[in-house]
């Protein structure tokens, strides 16, 4: 067997890795001290809270890491449920920045209304991979235009007649309790 060999960039032997080192060429980030989600979980949420998530590649090792740690700086420190997302993807690839194949919410918004971009988020499983393609997403325009929208004009409809009918501007009547 071969000697135990510390990494130099530990601080103590003990330590454990939470983030991947970057790699030559990929983007590297610098921050005061060691901020992670469960430090920062516990000083704005408290040591314990519902729900924790992240992207479905952070199950193992971030999560699993984050859960040791947590639990070795406070006994009490507990998450009731962790919830992974699956991948956003684009024409069936991961979405990712390096690749350069990712849209932001904004843009994504000039080509198509909100609600009918929330709709088509809404209708995959929040696990499973989203596929962010036009033709999906333009489908889901088109409902939203003939559903919700529909639905809307239908509303305006009936409050119009009940107006008309009531004379009371679609609002029910008021009962006056002394005239009973």
């Amino acid at each position: 067997m071969g000697k135990n060999v510390v990494d130099q960039i530990k601080r103590n032997p003990s330590d454990f890795v939470l983030w991947k080192a970057a790699k030559h060429g990929e983007p590297l980030w610098t921050v005061p001290g060691d901020i992670e989600c469960s430090a920062m979980s516990a000083q704005y949420l408290t040591h314990t809270f519902d729900i924790h998530g992240g992207g479905i590649d952070l199950i193992v090792p971030h999560h699993e890491n984050e859960i040791a740690q947590s639990c070795a700086a406070c006994y009490e420190s507990k998450v009731k449920y962790w919830i992974h997302n699956g991948f956003v993807t684009a024409i069936d690839e991961k979405m990712s920045k390096s690749t350069g194949n990712f849209f932001t919410i904004s843009e994504v918004t000039k080509l198509y209304h909100p609600l009918a971009l929330r709709q088509f988020l809404l209708r995959t499983h929040y696990c499973y991979p989203v596929n962010l393609c036009n033709i999906a997403v333009r489908n889901c325009f088109r409902s939203y235009l003939l559903h919700i929208s529909g639905t809307l004009q239908d509303c305006e409809k009936t409050l119009l007649t009940l107006k008309d009918e009531s004379g009371t501007n679609g609002k029910p009547a008021r009962i006056n309790p002394a005239a009973q």
